[in-house]
């Protein structure tokens, strides 16, 4: 857990920690340690879980067992707060897997009060209903429909994959209901119409002109009601509209709009009792499709951080190796020869010794500015560690290859990186077609040679490297 991104996970408002199968804790951010009391330096190994959440290990493993099977699940726990009183907390628990994809843990992650108050409010409804044939079918009907779209859900790798199988799930569930979803910007604090049951988009509202999205809670409005009507509603009819927000790991991810017609014809108490389902249901539904959305945040959060350098921005290592492994496949499969170009700046250590590591870091993250500006989308590049830096050029030939570099090279000798300092790289290159066979450490290794030559031959320099070194 440590290893897939301190920073992301540390700024995050909810609490988070993971525990091993001995139910040891291997992480806790900074908001779980700072509700906890504790040193935010102290080491996550310190904390025993059967401390924080006063279960036992029975039940630990249990609740491995239900979510290795079904890949989450949310669970109610007293934790420990500092001196006072053990606080309840709703949790969604996913797995943590190793190399082989065997659970190695959990990850337990807050979810936001909303949810929460949703998930609650249905429990309460659930016992205040009891348990008619009826009933037990309808919420069965509803339950395998959201199982469904959760599903999918844990396939999508990140939210701006969700948005269609939610409309369609939801369209699904309520039939009889005019679908809308509505996607947030939240820099914009503004909602654009994404998907709708007549096939119309891209209408844009303002966050305030939904009440959902203003109270962060479901909304409902009907002719007879006493609540303010959406603005976003411009309908003529006096239709029923339900409204209710969708969460992700940070806040409102989306707003589901239904518009129902024909309730104001019915009599009173079946109007009444029509309209106390709507609103029923579709919290049950979003609280648990915002679950479900939470997790494919948190995971497309964690994979963004596990393969990106977090000063420059652009992919790290691992994720450059898996590129380039990549790209050897489909180099022995189709023929599609591909560039490897290193990249290091000449005289770091000594730019940052003179000017200091604040400096240098500001030098890094300038570079790579550059170097995306230079470089193509399909192209890949990374920081590899301290001033050296990857680029993989897909589908270049050897001498485009080359080219690229000495263009890079020049660009950065021009660039004002420091005021009255000329900053230079020299660079190694290499290209598939050299080699009768390929793998990362031959190519790394050719580059690297070639590199070595560059700056033994006085560095500010390109040179070619390949199967004879």
């Amino acid at each position: 857990m440590q290893q897939l991104s301190p920073d992301i996970l540390n700024s995050s408002a909810s609490l988070i920690f993971a525990a091993d199968l001995d139910m040891g804790c291997t992480y806790i951010n900074e908001t779980m340690r700072a509700m906890l009391g504790v040193d935010p330096s102290a080491s996550s190994s310190t904390f025993a879980l059967s401390g924080l959440v006063h279960r036992d290990p029975g039940w630990f493993r249990g609740l491995l067992q239900t979510v290795a099977a079904e890949g989450t699940a949310h669970v109610e726990l007293e934790i420990s707060a500092g001196e006072g009183a053990p606080r309840s907390q709703l949790f969604a628990i996913s797995p943590v897997r190793g190399v082989d994809a065997t659970p190695t843990g959990l990850v337990f992650v807050s979810v936001p009060p909303p949810i929460c108050e949703a998930l609650r409010a249905e429990g309460r409804e659930a016992a205040r209903r009891g348990d008619s044939a009826a009933e037990l079918e309808r919420r069965d009907l509803l339950d395998a429909r959201a199982s469904s779209c959760v599903e999918h859900l844990r396939s999508c790798d990140s939210l701006s994959e969700t948005d269609e199988v939610v409309f369609r799930a939801i369209r699904e569930i309520f039939g009889q209901a005019h679908v809308e979803l509505f996607v947030t910007d939240r820099e914009a604090e503004m909602l654009e119409l994404k998907w709708s049951s007549d096939g119309s988009s891209g209408v844009v509202v303002s966050h305030a002109d939904c009440w959902a999205m203003r109270s962060r809670r479901p909304h409902a409005w009907w002719r007879e009601s006493t609540q303010m009507r959406c603005a976003h509603d411009t309908s003529e009819r006096d239709s029923a509209r339900f409204c209710a927000p969708l969460h992700a790991h940070d806040g409102p991810f989306a707003i589901i709009s239904l518009v129902v017609d024909g309730l104001d014809a019915l009599p009173d108490a079946q109007r009444d009792a029509e309209i106390a389902t709507y609103r029923r249901t579709i919290s049950a539904v979003t609280a648990r499709l915002s679950l479900a959305l939470t997790n494919v945040d948190l995971r497309a959060r964690l994979e963004h951080a596990a393969l990106t350098d977090p000063l420059t921005g652009v992919f790290n290592r691992r994720a450059f190796e898996r590129s380039v492994v990549r790209s050897i496949a489909r180099s022995r499969r189709h023929k599609l020869h591909f560039g490897f170009v290193l990249i290091d700046v000449d005289h770091f250590k000594e730019l940052n010794d003179q000017h200091g590591h604040e400096a240098g870091d500001k030098v890094l993250t300038r570079l790579s500015d550059l170097l995306t500006r230079q470089t193509r989308t399909s192209d890949t590049l990374a920081r590899l560690g301290g001033g050296e830096f990857g680029l993989l050029l897909e589908g270049a030939s050897e001498d485009e290859a080359i080219l690229k570099a000495e263009e890079l090279r020049k660009g950065i000798e021009a660039e004002p990186f420091i005021t009255e300092t000329t900053l230079t790289a020299s660079l190694g290159v290499t290209h598939s077609s050299s080699f009768d066979q390929l793998s990362w450490k031959i190519l790394y290794g050719a580059a690297t040679r070639a590199l070595y030559v560059a700056k033994g031959k006085g560095r500010n320099r390109v040179m070619l490297g390949g199967s004879g070194g």
